[in-house]
């Protein structure tokens, strides 16, 4: 089934225009979801989504390996979706929280809280997300949070899981505690991003630059990952990327590669939206200018063509 036709789902959702948020998703536990978010620093570096423990997560595409690029022609140059799985379907992190029984033995729980792991990665096996334990602690703040956090992680390695998989979160100093896990996810999610973006890139150097649509996707994909990865100021990686997907598409129009002018020119449209966006960011505001000077000389016949020959 090829993708809906995107024209409208695109300008209509904002979702494509808005700047990429870190997604991360709250697992178990769901009556101290809303607690959570409800109390995170206002920093709007992360979104949250709250899911039960046996809940499906979106399974990605297994991508097929193409041998034969001269006879391959790619559907579409965005998928419709795409922007909306990413957003609010497929996290960087999952956080899997368990509620620590402060009467119970150590050891115990320990070994419970890697079992609870193991299995969650079993269900998801291709699932490209980190995952993460949050032990949250109903208890005095009288012994430090990353003290009591080292014990934890240290009893962890010894049940199998990697000490950057599991947080504390302390509910009777509950502000302070989010403040650091808020940090702490952020830097998990920008990891983990990078790491995608990386395999996005290796798949795009195996891809010849005659097929354009496909380099104009992936240079999208990777401008939204390194979005996702850099500090608001430091977004030159995506602009680049933006940039090179924007180059494509003018190749594309010049050679009148696009079957579909309405997807041509509202993929243009997209892109433009991006580069000018990040240069005004970045206070480069006379490129800002010309960028979407030049971007509206240049699509504008583009729909005349199209359509007079409907009236």
């Amino acid at each position: 089934r090829p993708a809906p036709h995107p024209s409208r789902e695109i300008m209509a959702l904002d979702n494509w225009l808005k700047p990429p948020v870190a997604l991360v998703a709250l697992v178990g536990k769901n009556e101290i979801h809303q607690v959570i978010i409800d109390n995170m620093p206002k920093l709007k570096r992360l979104h949250f989504i709250s899911k039960d423990l046996y809940d499906p997560f979106i399974k990605p595409k297994m991508k097929a390996e193409i041998k034969d690029w001269d006879t391959f022609t790619p559907k579409g140059i965005l998928k419709s979706n795409w922007m909306d799985k990413h957003r609010n379907g497929i996290p960087a992190v999952v956080c899997l929280l368990y509620e620590w029984d402060e009467g119970k033995d150590w050891n115990a729980q320990t070994i419970t809280v890697s079992a609870m792991v193991n299995n969650f990665r079993v269900r998801n096996q291709e699932r490209n997300f980190e995952v993460v334990v949050l032990v949250v602690r109903h208890r005095n703040a009288r012994e430090d949070e990353g003290h009591l956090e080292e014990k934890h992680r240290s009893m962890g390695r010894d049940a199998g899981l990697s000490s950057r998989c599991i947080l504390v979160l302390t509910t009777t100093d509950l502000k302070a505690s989010l403040k650091r896990m808020e940090e702490q996810l952020h830097s998990l999610s920008c990891r983990k991003y990078k790491e995608i973006y990386r395999q996005v890139k290796r798949r795009k150097d195996r891809v010849p630059r005659s097929i354009r649509r496909m380099q104009v996707r992936y240079h999208f994909k990777m401008g939204f990952y390194a979005e996702l990865f850099s500090e608001q100021g430091e977004r030159e990686v995506a602009l680049s990327h933006y940039n090179s997907s924007y180059s494509y598409l003018n190749q594309i129009k010049a050679h009148k590669e696009s079957e579909s002018v309405i997807e041509l020119k509202t993929v243009a449209e997209l892109v433009a939206f991006k580069i000018v966006y990040l240069q005004l960011q970045m206070n480069r505001v006379k490129e800002a200018i010309e960028h979407f000077r030049t971007h509206i000389n240049t699509y504008r016949d583009h729909h005349h063509h199209h359509h007079h020959h409907h009236h």
